[in-house]
């Protein structure tokens, strides 16, 4: 009786490294929107001057910019990153 040759898996760990990779790098991409708006919000804040404003409102700003972070990381916001259609999130 002979030994039947062992089976090769390691193809299984390729795989999940390859995915633990995309997921790391959509995470990184859904972050890049409300990095572009705050960049933007700042220059147009910046140019016209509207930083009195801002200081009147800053609970209300700082809650905005903030927010726009954390709704991106409950994954609403990369289902546009995953299948490149903007689709609404699960009721």
């Amino acid at each position: 009786m002979t030994a039947e040759p062992a089976i090769d898996l390691g193809f299984l760990d390729q795989s999940m490294a390859s995915r633990a990779r995309q997921k790391r790098q959509r995470a990184m991409a859904s972050l890049g929107v409300p990095i572009l708006v705050t960049v933007s919000w700042l220059a147009v804040v910046t140019v016209g001057d509207h930083w009195g404003r801002i200081s009147d409102h800053l609970g209300a700003a700082v809650t905005m910019v903030f927010g726009s972070f954390l709704a991106t990381l409950d994954g609403t916001s990369s289902t546009f990153v995953k299948t490149g259609k903007a689709t609404a999130p699960p009721p």
